[in-house]
């Protein structure tokens, strides 16, 4: 507990200011009329709904990655087949020239070229003429059946992965609609409640995001294996005296690299832009889209989805998180954003809340895994 109000303390807030906020507001005329029950189920519904959409636009980001490359791969074979009818369509003229002269060395049968030869040499050259035209015709046909066949299975899966487009982009219009159905739902449930609930339900969503952090800071301590070479100096340094523990600002983890700082000062330009489901920029972003472009102009390609990304880089603990770190959110790794220094990140939060910066004590959102990615 005292890692955590240490790292809060240097710029996500301390446990005990929460406590002491907590207790203050809740003990409020204002919050005293405030129904319990009623905001705590809101709180507990409001936060399934949360994790559901974010579930939900991971599977979306998925289905974009899968149209990009089908949409790829539709590209290289239109270009594939067009070269392919224009080899079968020159083997078919070529085949129609062997077989005319096929026709014409063998419309006479054998005993006219008998009669007709002045010499059993002459005709010898006739038939091995023949039966030559024969073999190349036959090896001719051989190689354009091949040929044809390779154009109808390159026209084969041509439709076939048409066909898996439209699947896919089918499937995203149901999950679109299903998506903004969570939002609509978890917006009215919002709505419902009166001044007093809505304040309580503010106290306690900081209060989440306190546990959340501390719950984020056990695991991270708890799990070293992953983490670089720092942070498991750290940490071991952690375990020997618990009230040295260094925050983020104060740790002697690696000054931010410049790849970093680009990715940063991209994240930040953002705010305020819109979210879109499966979209990566520069005017409208999902969550992973964000992250990736951020990244992107540090020369760092990333995974398309927030669960890819949950694995890219290295796994570094809560007290060693520096400006440009990958914060991974929900059991599922669904959602993701940057972090920005000063307790803060950066995400593309949901249609509502656009591009947003928050700070992590304003968020209940669980956190899974800080990934260093540059």
């Amino acid at each position: 507990m005292t890692r955590v109000r240490t790292l809060l303390k240097a710029g996500v807030g301390t446990l005990l200011g929460f406590g002491m906020a907590a207790g203050l507001a809740l003990s409020s005329p204002a919050l005293a009329s405030a129904d319990p029950d009623a905001v705590k189920e809101t709180q507990k519904k409001v936060q399934a709904l949360e994790e559901q959409s974010t579930q939900i636009d991971l599977e979306y980001a998925r289905l974009t990655e899968q149209l990009d490359q089908a949409n790829a791969k539709v590209k290289t074979l239109e270009v594939d087949i067009a070269a392919q009818r224009a080899k079968v369509d020159t083997m078919k003229k070529s085949m129609s020239s062997l077989a005319l002269t096929q026709y014409q060395n063998s419309g006479l049968n054998l005993t006219a070229k008998l009669l007709a030869s002045p010499d059993d040499e002459s005709l010898l050259n006739q038939l091995s003429t023949v039966q030559s035209l024969t073999a190349r015709t036959n090896g001719k046909l051989q190689d354009f059946q091949a040929e044809q066949a390779n154009l109808t299975q390159q026209e084969t899966t041509l439709s076939e992965t048409q066909a898996s487009i439209q699947a896919a982009k089918d499937k995203q219009g149901e999950l679109s609609k299903e998506y903004h159905a969570k939002l609509d739902e978890a917006e009215k449930l919002l709505e419902k409640l009166t001044a007093e609930e809505a304040a309580r339900l503010e106290e306690l969503r900081r209060q989440e995001a306190a546990r959340q952090l501390a719950l984020a800071d056990q695991d991270t301590t708890a799990n070293t294996g992953n983490t670089t070479s720092t942070s498991t100096s750290t940490q071991k340094k952690t375990q020997q005296t618990p009230t040295e523990t260094k925050t983020p600002t104060e740790t002697k983890a690696p000054s931010v690299s410049g790849g970093a700082a680009a990715a940063v000062a991209y994240a930040k330009a953002q705010v305020g832009k819109r979210y879109v489901m499966g979209a990566t920029g520069p005017n409208a972003f999902d969550c992973s889209g964000l992250t990736s472009a951020a990244w992107r102009q540090a020369g760092v390609s990333l995974p398309r989805t927030s669960q890819g990304q949950a694995s890219a880089g290295v796994k570094v603990s809560l007290s060693q998180i520096q400006p440009g770190d990958i914060v991974v959110f929900y059991s599922g790794a669904s959602h993701v954003g940057i972090y920005v220094g000063n307790g803060m990140i950066v995400d593309a939060a949901n249609p509502r809340a656009g591009v947003r910066m928050i700070s992590l004590q304003n968020s209940w959102m669980p956190i899974h895994s800080i990934r260093r990615v540059g």
